[in-house]
């Protein structure tokens, strides 16, 4: 069996997963030594990986965005944050149609971080620095504030913030790598990309 990647393993992490999944991250050479037993993950998981508990923190990215920063949009609630299938779910949408590839677990929000991060995995080994840094910017800047709501409704438990905390850091080397790369100046116009996706 091919060992998982560092990606894969922060993705399997975020999600309810099987003792078969979870085993296998065990032996990847980027397990670390604070992560808890599968047991014990599980009990955090149907703790905090549901939605609509007091102790929650599903790691989707629409929960973290304004809903709609479209000033064509008309819905009531189009500037709340803290909404499922926001314009960052149509945009993964989009993303995941223009590289022809299916959502990665369709059974999670298509903006949900084990998607996110699988889908990175992909840019990362065949599409362009310029793709990568990019992604990285758009759908995976708002983990700080998702650190800083484990630690408000999580508190019990350590690993979940130090796991991010990792996965922030980790995600900041990457892109600094590709840009030293590639000498990329990357100033993001997420206005193109918007246009691109709805024109």
């Amino acid at each position: 069996m091919q060992s998982m990647g560092i990606l894969e393993v922060f993705a399997l992490c975020y999600r309810r997963c099987d003792a078969q999944e979870w085993t296998a991250a065990e032996n990847s050479i980027f397990w670390q030594d604070f992560m808890p037993s599968y047991e014990d993950f599980i009990t955090f998981a149907d703790s905090h990986y549901v939605g609509g508990l007091a102790g929650s923190v599903v790691a989707v990215e629409s929960l973290f965005r304004v809903w709609s920063t479209s000033s064509a949009s008309e819905m009531p609630f189009a500037r709340r944050e803290g909404l499922y299938n926001s314009e960052h779910a149509d945009h993964m949408r989009y993303l995941y149609e223009r590289y022809d590839i299916r959502v990665p677990d369709p059974t999670l929000p298509p903006d949900h971080l084990s998607n996110l991060l699988l889908f990175l995995q992909l840019l990362v080994e065949h599409a362009p620095p310029a793709d990568v840094c990019m992604f990285i910017d758009e759908h995976l800047n708002w983990l700080p504030a998702y650190r800083r709501r484990i630690t408000e409704r999580a508190a019990e438990v350590t690993w979940p913030a130090s796991l991010t905390g990792m996965l922030i850091d980790y995600l900041r080397h990457l892109k600094e790598r590709f840009i030293a790369f590639e000498g990329l100046d990357i100033q993001r116009s997420d206005e193109r990309e918007r246009k691109r996706y709805a024109g």
